[in-house]
């Protein structure tokens, strides 16, 4: 049986439809709504975030845990304090 392996772009980079995010302006404490792809957007809080800022760490507003993203996974999270139109959750 062979293992499916996810296709990475030239020298291990993310596929271009994922590229990463710029979460450097996030800071922990900050209210920020999650967009996850194909997924309906959910509201959080920025609970920890790796030093070079490519990890955060969020919990949800809904009660539904804590959940940790990656700047390479097509997640996008926004501040709280930019108007946004979103369906939530």
């Amino acid at each position: 049986m062979r293992r499916s392996r996810r296709k990475r772009g030239e020298a291990g980079q993310a596929p271009p439809e994922h590229a990463p995010r710029d979460w450097t302006g996030l800071e922990v404490g900050v209210d920020v709504e999650v967009q996850l792809p194909n997924r309906p957007a959910y509201l959080g809080e920025i609970d920890a975030k790796s030093p070079d800022s490519k990890i955060v760490w969020v919990i949800s507003k809904d009660g539904s845990g804590r959940k940790m993203y990656g700047d390479w996974e097509g997640v996008s999270v926004y501040r709280l304090d930019r108007p946004r139109l979103s369906v939530y959750r």
